[in-house]
């Protein structure tokens, strides 16, 4: 009984692991680097060296545009109001069931 299940478990995670097998990609990469592996060092030291400093005066996301912000509407119902209306329309029977499509 225990091999059984051992062995259909063993089979089971065999055919996992073919399913979520890829293929190999052997075409070659197109990206070319346009700045030096020196750059690149020099320019992470010295964001370390800048510490939080860097990242707090913007760093990098100070080329980033900002996204304007919204103002949230101003509602004149109170809590209340909309019990209240919610309980009138209960009653004149307007609220759609659950279950029901609108």
């Amino acid at each position: 009984m225990q091999v059984t299940r051992i062995l259909s478990a063993a089979v089971l995670s065999f055919a996992t692991l073919g399913a979520m097998a890829q293929e190999i990609d052997r075409t070659p990469s197109t990206f070319t680097s346009t700045r030096t592996r020196a750059a690149v060092m020099a320019e992470a030291q010295n964001a370390r060296v800048a510490g939080a400093a860097h990242w707090t005066s913007g760093g990098e996301l100070n080329n980033a545009t900002a996204v304007p912000s919204l103002e949230a509407p101003t509602v004149a119902l109170t809590r209340q109001d909309v019990r209240n209306q919610v309980a009138a329309a209960r009653a004149a029977h307007q609220l759609p069931r659950v279950g029901d499509l609108m």
